[in-house]
């Protein structure tokens, strides 16, 4: 069986990279003085280049990306289009949008909308919550498939919600523990699951759909519980103005690309 809190935690974790840099990044450019010989006299020519300038990043930026907390998210109304290809090799367009401040489970979330997360619709819905700068809880996922018109694919939920604060330096694995519910035909059911994570690097350039886009983080991941058969390896690529660029091996579909960008 195939989970989505791996989808789920792909998608979180690139949000909550730990500091693995300096806090305080500030760049100066010093005074350049030169000194030029003038053709074929004694005089000397002096210029003066820029004077000294400081580039302060945003107080909320992330250490490595340099990008701003804030401005990495969505706007509420801004929207983008992904293809999604099946499992049995059908290609889909979806659109895609971030909610703020929605009810669910008798809690206040932001929800990552996939299509239309209702039965008898292909679709998706991821709960987290934005702690802090760089600092995701994650409630759940609800998943859902045309080919079921009167129920969700499935539901899972972290029996209680999952905190990323990951501080680990680039290429070196983040695990993390948790129990999740699972929920559809039948009782629920509390199951043990193992998270392994790497973030891989943060200047990946991929093609998509969309173009090519630079600057991207790469996420890798590896799910293991006793209720997956060996080891479900998921790869994702973000970048700090389209949100997520593509990912690779989700539940409910093989891959998922950018098609159109967010406005």
């Amino acid at each position: 069986m195939r989970s989505f809190l791996a989808l789920v935690v792909a998608l979180a974790l690139v949000l909550a990279l730990g500091a693995c840099g300096d806090d305080d990044v500030t760049t100066t450019v010093a005074d350049v003085t030169t000194t030029v010989a003038a053709s074929e006299t004694t005089e000397e020519v002096t210029t003066t280049e820029a004077a000294p300038t400081t580039v302060t990043p945003p107080a909320d930026a992330h250490p490595d990306w340099g990008v701003s907390w804030a401005e990495i998210w969505p706007a509420e109304g801004e929207s983008a289009v992904y293809q999604l290809v099946t499992h049995d090799g059908v290609a889909v367009e979806l659109s895609a949008h971030m909610e703020y401040g929605v009810e669910w489970r008798g809690g206040t979330w932001d929800r990552f909308v996939v299509g239309t997360p209702e039965p008898g619709n292909d679709g998706m819905a991821l709960y987290l919550e934005r702690v802090e700068p760089w600092v995701i809880r994650v409630g759940g996922v609800e998943g859902y498939s045309a080919s079921m018109p009167t129920e969700p694919s499935m539901i899972e939920v972290f029996v209680e919600p999952l905190l990323l604060e990951a501080t680990q330096p680039l290429g070196e694995p983040y695990q993390v523990e948790s129990e999740i519910t699972l929920e559809g035909i039948g009782s629920p059911s509390v199951l043990d699951v193992t998270y392994e994570i790497t973030v891989v690097a943060v200047d990946d350039t991929v093609t998509v759909p969309f173009g090519t886009l630079d600057g991207c983080a790469r996420v890798e991941g590896a799910v293991s519980g006793s209720f997956i058969e060996g080891i479900w390896e998921v790869e994702a690529w973000f970048h700090p103005e389209q949100f997520l660029v593509s990912m690779t091996s989700l539940p409910t579909f093989d891959e998922v690309e950018l098609v159109e960008g967010w406005s």
